[in-house]
């Protein structure tokens, strides 16, 4: 079920009608095009892609096939992330070469991605092109990799390992590093992988592909490909939000009755019922009287009201609200899903509906399976980086009827920016 999406070639055409061979038996007024029409000034505000657009980011599909040895059979562009998120391993030296195993994906609020297999039919690589909450995580997130990249050629990971045939492309807002990983330094034994990772405006990419050091690789022109293949979806973000400006943002959705049965409460962008996304943990919960208050888990305040409805209350800084749960993240054991008539909806939507009902309501929406702790996600995010995320029954997958076990409202800063070193 999982869609495909457009090339990230872009080809832009301006028609032109030309008239000739005609006798004018009479003098007629020729139109022109009247100087007070407005022309609208070139879009100039935060670079933010969305969803589908991402796909602007992947390079055409031939283009890679020619750049990287041994990529034959290309995947089309997808709406499904998968994350392994596994951590741990032995120590780095220096600590900032961590970066390379981490997992930028984890951070990502939307994606589309493209993957291709070898001569053996084996996994070979894969491009990811992600929408971070801000430009500022984006930039952040990067500028981690480019410190690694300028200070890994030589490190230490249970044994002596290289970062070679370093490129780093910087064009206006679009930036690019890329290089070799090999460890052990002498045989690339354990661990060959080209990785190369770019940046624009709230837009991450990471592209890994198996390869050694020596190997005929041109990084750098699989790097300046990625550059390239930017600045064409930067200039076409930058037309399409000149054509169609983002919208103002909305006064806030008044907050429902707190007193009110919480089946009752909505979901919105700005928060579930009365809890408002921002707002203090404090003002949160004295916002939602009368009821009992957990917090068993740091950084979470579970809320139980008298018939069970449970929401959990979330923040990544311990002062401010930055998520909000309901239901539950995932189903273990002889867990059974919550009544969603008892809990807030959005769109219509309510814990124990089917998937297909949130695909329905929010169709740019990015699948997202989370390897090691087994979870299965739906997450639709606006362009200001809020989200919502529709947690899904392990056992039913991603399929069309697969059941909702729990909503979760994040804000743009909902999460922690890791810290390599």
């Amino acid at each position: 079920m999982h869609s495909a999406r457009l090339s990230a070639a872009v080809l832009l055409s301006v028609g032109a009608l030309i008239l000739s061979g005609c006798t004018v038996e009479s003098e007629q007024a020729v139109p022109t095009p009247s100087a007070d029409a407005e022309v609208p000034a070139a879009y100039e505000g935060p670079l933010s892609f969305s969803s589908a657009e991402l796909a602007w980011l992947l390079p055409d599909a031939a283009d890679l096939s020619t750049l990287l040895p041994g990529a034959e059979s290309f995947v089309e562009p997808s709406d499904f992330l998968e994350v392994i998120s596994d951590g741990g391993g032995a120590p780095f030296s220096p600590a900032i070469c961590e970066a390379f195993v981490y997992e930028p994906t984890m951070d990502a609020v939307a994606a589309r991605a493209v993957s291709w297999t070898g001569p053996t039919d084996e996994p070979s690589g894969r491009l990811v092109a992600m929408q971070y909450p801000s430009e500022n995580r984006a930039q952040e997130m990067f500028s981690a990799f480019r410190t690694a990249a300028e200070s890994c050629g030589e490190f230490d990971v249970d044994g002596p390992a290289v970062f070679d045939q370093v490129v780093d492309i910087a064009d206006g807002q679009v930036d690019a590093v890329a290089g070799v990983l090999c460890a052990p330094a002498e045989d690339c034994g354990w661990w060959s992988s080209f990785v190369a990772y770019g940046t624009v405006g709230n837009a991450f990419i990471v592209l890994q592909h198996p390869a050694t050091t020596g190997d005929g690789l041109d990084t750098r022109a699989v790097t300046e490909l990625l550059v390239e293949t930017m600045l064409s979806a930067e200039e076409r973000l930058i037309g399409e939000l000149t054509e169609n400006p983002p919208a103002e943002e909305e006064e806030d959705t008044p907050a429902s009755d707190a007193s009110g049965p919480w089946g009752e409460w909505t979901i919105t962008p700005e928060g579930i019922g009365p809890i408002r996304l921002g707002d203090t943990v404090e003002d949160a919960l004295a916002a939602v009287p009368d009821v009992v208050v957990s917090t068993d888990i740091p950084g979470e305040w579970a809320l139980t009201a008298e018939d069970g409805a449970r929401v959990v209350l979330r923040s990544s800084d311990g002062i401010a609200v930055t998520s909000v749960m309901i239901g539950a993240e995932s189903l273990w054991g002889d867990d059974e899903v919550v009544d969603g008539a008892l809990l807030p909806s959005v769109e219509g939507i309510r814990v124990g509906d089917a998937l297909s009902t949130a695909v329905s309501a929010f169709p740019q929406g990015t699948f997202v399976h989370l390897i090691a702790p087994g979870q299965n996600r739906y997450v639709a995010a606006d362009r200001s980086g809020r989200t919502v995320t529709f947690s899904l029954d392990p056992a039913t997958g991603t399929e069309p009827d697969s059941r909702i076990v729990g909503i979760i409202l994040g804000g743009s800063d909902a999460l922690e920016m890791p810290v390599f070193g």
